[in-house]
């Protein structure tokens, strides 16, 4: 969008986002949070995931668990690759693989992490585990596409800024309750497919208004 209108301010745009179902990783209740536990999820054999899982189990659990001893990271989803299954043997790692019930798994742990360094557009893993109030923590590659300065998950680009993220978010229950409760407002309120149907009518409604107009 930004590259068009560099090119000509003057054509009319309208930003429409991604869509997912976020009925379906609504937040539960009764779930009870493992307040020791990270999660990372998504089909574990695509690269860009397989990349973040080895960055969050090689370098940013370790400067969490130096601080936190019982933090543990679960990695859930399909498929792991072979460089992923070997991250079992690292201490406070468990590869898990395909699940049937995913937002189980992401309601029950304390922070969802996405240390991404490579990878194109929004990260829908992402709006699936803040749909779910859980807290997020991720680089600036991991939020692409969604507002970075939100306050609605926390960012960071370093190795030792994603462990200090992660660590306040164990640390401190409230911090977490409401950076997820912030989060699942957000992603509820822009890509939930009401709210993107609402984005598409307002489309069809301007250009049908546009097209109503007499001719000059």
């Amino acid at each position: 969008m930004r590259e068009l209108l560099a090119l000509d301010d003057t054509l009319p745009m309208a930003l429409v986002p991604i869509g997912f179902d976020a009925s379906a990783y609504a937040p539960d209740p009764a779930a009870r949070r493992r307040r020791d536990r990270i999660i990372f999820h998504g089909a574990m054999s695509y690269a860009p995931n397989v990349v973040c899982a080895e960055r969050l189990a090689r370098h940013v659990l370790p400067r969490v668990r130096a601080r936190r001893p019982d933090a543990h990271l679960v990695i859930v989803g399909r498929d792991p690759a072979p460089e992923v299954r070997a991250l079992e043997a690292r201490a406070g790692v468990r590869v898990v693989g395909g699940v049937d019930d995913m937002r189980h798994w992401i309601t029950t742990s304390a922070v969802w992490a996405g240390p991404f360094t490579i990878g194109t557009g929004i990260k829908t893993k992402l709006l699936e585990a803040m749909a779910t109030n859980t807290p997020a923590v991720v680089t600036p590659v991991g939020g692409r596409g969604l507002d970075l300065a939100s306050g609605t998950f926390l960012v960071g680009s370093s190795d030792e800024e994603l462990a200090a993220h992660l660590c306040s978010v164990l640390q401190d229950e409230d911090l977490a309750r409401v950076l997820g409760e912030r989060g699942g407002d957000y992603v509820r309120g822009s890509y939930d497919w009401p709210a993107v149907g609402r984005a598409l009518e307002r489309v069809y409604e301007e250009v049908v208004a546009e097209k109503r107009m007499p001719a000059r």
